[in-house]
């Protein structure tokens, strides 16, 4: 009998029927963390530590009991018992109340914005366009480039319980403002990290560590069904510094493309710098040039 019978078992006993894809998971979770609790025994020992686990009554039934709560509960022994010790005694929500608390002390953040669209083959081509996003605490910036040149810079200044929208096209050779009710909405990162902080909880899947961008970081995938009316087709996935917390990489993937139901599109914010030395006019609206006409885009269009 090989050591993975017992517990294929004493999945297949359950209730819960686990899909093969779960089926895995579930067990790799397991035996990882089995080597994360006996990472400093010998390999030679680990055979003889799992039959004694299995061959006590106390051991078998922590194991099931771990099993259950795997697959009923989508609990995982990551990250906060593992290897790293800066995870290990914490909980998700304690993580989050940090990290929400840590977000307070923001005054300003960039990132960059790409967006992948996504074929029914599965096969992705990266967007031309691509943002630039400046944030402070009641302003921000949104720099639009095709490829390596700037299309249009975009200043949302607040007025009164409005945001004001100053463009200027480059392209277009036109400038103007637009009002929109509310403030920041989705288009802050911070207010962005904020409503993850308050999903980690309720995280699908937990990705395991990855070095993204350098950093090493964790990562967990949320479905957008756990706020709003999203579908559960629509899959979130973030990706946290694991020295700072903060966001790396984050991920919106399964949004359909307008007027094409073959295909999706994921939206990507990384290079994200918390502490930006930003200039002191970033967020003033620029004079636009003497051959600029004051028009919308869509008129010129047309």
């Amino acid at each position: 009998m090989s050591t993975n019978e017992p517990l294929e078992s004493m999945l297949r006993r359950l209730r819960y029927q686990a899909a093969d894809e779960r089926r895995r998971k579930t067990l790799a979770n397991i035996f990882s963390a089995m080597d994360e609790s006996h990472e400093h025994a010998p390999t030679v020992h680990r055979a003889q530590i799992w039959r004694l686990t299995m061959n006590t009554r106390t051991g078998r039934l922590a194991l099931a009991v771990a099993v259950i709560l795997i697959v009923l509960g989508g609990v995982t022994f990551w990250p906060f018992g593992g290897k790293n010790g800066r995870w290990v005694g914490g909980s998700l929500a304690a993580w989050a109340q940090e990290l929400q608390a840590t977000l307070d002390t923001i005054k300003a953040v960039t990132c960059r914005e790409r967006s992948v669209l996504v074929a029914a083959d599965g096969s992705q081509r990266m967007s031309s366009p691509w943002d630039r996003f400046y944030v402070s605490s009641d302003s921000y910036r949104r720099d639009i480039y095709d490829g390596n040149t700037l299309r249009e810079i975009q200043v949302y200044v607040p007025d009164g319980n409005d945001m004001v929208q100053h463009y200027l096209r480059f392209d277009l050779k036109c400038y103007g403002a637009l009002r929109h009710k509310g403030r920041f909405g989705v288009q802050d990162p911070i207010e962005r990290i904020r409503q993850y902080a308050e999903l980690l909880h309720k995280a699908d899947q937990f990705l395991g560590e990855q070095v993204v961008d350098g950093h090493k970081c964790v990562g967990f995938e949320i479905s957008a069904s756990r706020y709003g009316s999203n579908p559960e087709t629509w899959l979130d996935r973030i990706w946290f510094d694991e020295e700072t917390r903060l966001p790396v990489r984050i991920e919106e993937s399964g949004r359909p493309v307008m007027g094409d139901s073959t295909r999706t599109f994921t939206t990507i914010q990384d290079q994200f710098d918390y502490a930006p030395q930003l200039p002191a006019d970033s967020f003033i609206p620029q004079q636009p040039p003497a051959d600029f006409v004051n028009a919308h885009p869509d008129e010129l269009r047309k």
